[in-house]
This record gives C-alpha cells, sequence and structure tokens, in this order.
C-alpha cells in the first residue's frame, strides 16, 4: 500500500516569462514625435532648419554679410495601426495566483513593438547602395570574432563616411 494521497501538489507562484529577441530597428528610430500623435491618419510636420555655413576667420579682415537661414519640413504620416485585445475573467482574476495581467501586458508590449521593428526592417531594401557592405551576389558572412571585428570596424566606416553621429551608435 502507498500513501499517493499525501504528497501535496505546488503551485508556482511566479510566471515562466518567455524569452524574447532584441529589437533593432525600433531602437534606431527617433520617437521624439510619439506624443503629439492622436490617431491613425494624422500628419506631424516637423520643422528643422538647414545647414548653417561656415567661413575662414582671418584677423583684421571684414567677414560676410549674414546668412539667411533655410528651413525645411517633412511630414510624419501616420498610416501604421495596431492593437492586441484579451480578456481576464472576472473569477479568473480574483482566483489567479499569481497574477497574470502584467505579463499579459508585458507580452502584449513586445509583440506590438515586435511587429514595429519587422515594418521598419521591411524598409532595409530601400538602403542606398553607399550604405551597403556585400551584395545579393557576395553575401557578407562572419566566420571568427576576428570577422565581426572586422566588420565592425567596416560599419563604423561607412558611418563615419555617410557623416553620422557618434551619439547612440
Amino acid at each position: 500500500m502507498s500513501l499517493n494521497n499525501f504528497i501535496p501538489q505546488i503551485w508556482s507562484a511566479r510566471l515562466l516569462e518567455n524569452l524574447n529577441k532584441n529589437h533593432v530597428f525600433v531602437n534606431l528610430c527617433n520617437r521624439n514625435y510619439e506624443g503629439e500623435i492622436k490617431g491613425h491618419g494624422d500628419q506631424v510636420k516637423i520643422n528643422s532648419i538647414g545647414r548653417i555655413t561656415i567661413g575662414d576667420y582671418s584677423k583684421n579682415t571684414d567677414i560676410s554679410a549674414p546668412e539667411t537661414l533655410n528651413d525645411a519640413q517633412r511630414i510624419l504620416l501616420i498610416n501604421q495601426g495596431k492593437y492586441f485585445h484579451f480578456q481576464i475573467d472576472d473569477i479568473d482574476k480574483v482566483q489567479q495566483q499569481p497574477k497574470v495581467m502584467d505579463e499579459a501586458m508585458r507580452e502584449a508590449s513586445y509583440e506590438l513593438t515586435d511587429a514595429c521593428d519587422s515594418y521598419i526592417a521591411s524598409f532595409y531594401t530601400e538602403a542606398q547602395e553607399i550604405n551597403c557592405i556585400g551584395d545579393d551576389a557576395n553575401p557578407t558572412t562572419l566566420s571568427a570574432a576576428t570577422d565581426a571585428y572586422n566588420m565592425l570596424v567596416r560599419v563604423s566606416v561607412k558611418l563615419d563616411e555617410a557623416n553620422v553621429t557618434r551619439g547612440g551608435r
């Protein structure tokens, strides 16, 4: 005879968190205007000034007349919309151990970010030739740590040549 009925069943008080990939493209985007967006179809007008000319200075000589600033404007069209929708029954909400709402919201946030990351990555095909290393005929592959280092050096040179700011690289 065995005492199988005396072995307790234990439920963990913690949820197993999904191992999610890191998002690359979303983290490279300027997100300064998110708070100004009200809904799908909005247009955000983003103003900027043009480049300012730098001249050589010579002591005791007149400098040129002041430059008139140029402005520019870009339109950010909000033409993409995503959503998530789930429910937790009121009775389940009370009886749950552990509570799942926080983890469900974290997972929903990840999935929204993943959809954005995939969308932004789809623009990669529009990258200018000068910004590419390798091509379809000669794809770049990495086989050793030195290859990875050398690739990072090549990418850094490309960024420098394109005058990309060093901050946030």
